[in-house]
């Protein structure tokens, strides 16, 4: 509860009313380590229902119809964080790349382009689907038997829901919007750490040996003041959102979304000059009917409010073709 209250009093960062103690008085009150994370667990029998909805025995990873550009994969954004060629984090790999993504044939990490997939990318540079298949021939969505997927793209891989790494960015956040700097960096080191700790105890399968995780390689990242800054003056508000972006890596992705709305996508930090979500580009060949704006809300499913409810729809405007791209209340001053 203490959690959800969290996040909620976050999400009004854009309004007169927003208070940043109470984001901090209930994330101090959440989960501060992986020991109270909110997780769904999975049975993984052969019962569809009773495995992670990621993993493969769901499959609801393979795209059959059209491979290239909607097959999923990993995105440039997130491999350009991990693999030290983000601005933010400049030359700084991080060891939990090998955790959360996949590698490829040239022994790296790399992404595609939203709406291009990897056709573009060169055979040796694409990168393994979720499931650990090779992409360096033809696109393949099958997963290799035996399992090979990592992180939660296993079929009994729990599903983190609230994680103590949340709560700490929330709190950093919130500090560093009331202007209490030494507050947000140590809530902002310790939710790296409690992010490593997670992946360290709960998502170990599958992951090379010579790239797991020891004390030392986290130590080294949290040391590296590229990642840490080494005074509060040095912490800004993208390090705070990108490392958020990273821990809530698909499990969050919900949340993820929200947050980079709230900041619109591309919004500058006034302090720094630079976007928030430093080096994130919108696609550029959005669909017709968005008129060049970026999605700001889901449309309503076809087959329940379009049949039962549409003169609500209508009331609202939820029936217009553009619906999707309206602003949220909740992200307007």
């Amino acid at each position: 509860v203490y959690g959800v209250l969290a996040r909620y009093h976050n999400h009004f960062s854009n309004k007169a009313s927003y208070n940043a103690d109470s984001v901090i008085h209930y994330a101090n009150l959440a989960m501060l380590d992986n020991a109270d994370n909110a997780m769904v667990k999975f049975q993984a029998t052969n019962l569809s229902a009773t495995n992670n909805f990621y993993g493969p025995l769901r499959n609801n990873l393979n795209s059959t119809t059209v491979v290239n550009p909607t097959a999923i994969r990993q995105a440039t954004f997130i491999a350009n964080l991990e693999n030290g060629t983000n601005a933010e984090f400049a030359g700084v790999q991080d060891p939990r790349a090998w955790y959360l993504l996949r590698g490829n044939t040239n022994g790296t990490i790399k992404g595609v382009t939203p709406n291009l997939g990897q056709a573009v990318v060169a055979a040796a540079d694409r990168p393994e689907n979720f499931w650990g298949s090779s992409q360096a021939g033809v696109a393949l969505n099958t997963a290799p038997n035996p399992e090979n997927g990592r992180y939660v793209f296993r079929n009994a891989a729990p599903v983190p829901v609230l994680t103590a790494s949340e709560m700490h960015f929330l709190k950093a956040e919130a500090a560093f919007r009331k202007g209490d700097k030494t507050t947000a960096l140590a809530a902002y080191k310790e939710g790296i750490n409690q992010s490593f700790n997670l992946l360290t105890s709960t998502y170990q399968a599958n992951v090379p040996p010579a790239k797991l995780i020891t004390e030392p390689t986290k130590a080294a990242y949290l040391n590296n003041t590229t990642i840490v800054p080494a005074t509060p003056a040095g912490l800004n508000l993208s390090k705070i959102m990108l490392q958020k972006y990273i821990s809530m890596f698909v499990h969050g992705a919900l949340e993820t979304w929200l947050d980079m709305r709230r900041f619109h996508y591309t919004d500058v930090d006034p302090a720094t000059g630079n976007q928030v979500y430093r080096d994130f580009a919108l696609p550029t060949d959005l669909f017709q009917d968005n008129g060049g704006l970026p999605v700001q809300r889901m449309r309503p499913r076809f087959n329940s409010e379009y049949v039962w409810n549409i003169l609500e729809l209508e009331r609202i405007g939820a029936t217009q073709n553009d619906y999707h791209v309206k602003e949220m209340w909740i992200t307007k001053p």
